[in-house]
């Protein structure tokens, strides 16, 4: 089965688990309603609280957690230098291009050297859906530019329409790639792979044009490349697609996600060999719209 079929079917068993939960929660008001009116009006009330809180509150709690990251060999003039990390924003029914004005606006308040994307722009798939988001995208400011790599559900709509758009707003896209970024003769390199989750990845050939002993940064959509990213020699790589399991339970690692890491690599600061890696909660949601005790995120982070 491809992994496209594998994330359907999974998204089909999770919307026909929600709606029997649904289900379960409407025949639970029914008998509360017929045997204590007041118990059912208790139930109606932190029901309907907590759904809301879920759909409508938690999704647009947006952190912006700020770490330094030491990286040996870096390069003194990059030292003090800033890294913006987003994922998947999943732009479409559930994220509008309202809010992605505003999530622009906010990066670009953030007066970054570097913003990275790693994956999942889109929920849509028809071009004239796209634009409003490559629009925005191209909008955001950083003094070493703004790079980008694809997520699996990119590949579910118009993928090569959208690298398009992105490149001639100024975008690096980088697909199995390396970009060099120089300072005053100094230098890093940012590398991009294609979406692991797909297996599209080629972080061999990715590299092969990269310095020996030079400081590489990785971008890439899934933690599915954490074995390859430690063989490599990558310094740093930023990576989403889990959403932090995008629906929790105290004590519990997800309800929600797609991931095939998540009992390694939900989502955070980890370090592994002489890697360092970070698993960002990504903006959007897919599936149901929910978010619980998994809050988007835009990470920050000082280059040390």
């Amino acid at each position: 089965m491809k992994p496209r079929d594998i994330s359907k079917t999974k998204q089909t068993i999770t919307i026909i688990l929600g709606i029997i939960t649904v289900i379960l929660i409407i025949c639970a008001s029914v008998r509360l309603y017929k045997t204590n009116i007041t118990l059912f009006y208790i139930w109606l009330v932190s029901i309907g609280s907590f759904l809301s809180y879920m759909i409508f509150i938690e999704p647009n709690l947006l952190f912006f957690p700020l770490k330094d990251v030491e990286i040996k060999n870096l390069p003194k003039n990059f030292k003090g230098k800033t890294l913006v990390h987003i994922s998947d924003i999943h732009f479409g029914p559930l994220f509008s291009r309202k809010q992605a004005k505003k999530l622009v606006e906010r990066i670009n308040n953030l007066n970054a050297d570097f913003v990275c994307i790693t994956g999942d722009f889109l929920s849509v798939d028809q071009p004239e859906k796209i634009t409003p988001l490559t629009d925005e995208i191209k909008k955001i400011k950083a003094n070493y530019g703004v790079f980008a790599v694809f997520g699996n559900h990119d590949y579910y709509g118009d993928a090569q329409f959208l690298k398009e758009k992105l490149i001639e707003g100024g975008v690096n896209f980088l697909v199995n790639q390396s970009k060099e970024v120089s300072d005053s003769g100094e230098n890093i390199w940012i590398v991009g792979v294609d979406d692991p989750y797909h297996k599209y990845d080629d972080l061999k050939f990715a590299v092969k044009n990269v310095p020996k002993g030079a400081v590489k940064i990785l971008l890439a959509h899934s933690p599915e490349i954490v074995p390859r990213a430690v063989e490599e020699g990558i310094d740093f790589a930023l990576m989403g697609h889990t959403h932090g399991g995008q629906a929790r339970l105290p004590g519990y690692k997800q309800i929600l996600s797609l991931s095939k890491h998540l009992k390694k690599y939900m989502n955070g600061f980890f370090v592994l060999n002489n890697t360092q890696f970070y698993v960002n909660r990504g903006i959007g949601r897919v599936t149901l719209p929910i978010r619980f005790l998994s809050p988007p995120e835009v990470a920050v982070f000082v280059l040390r």
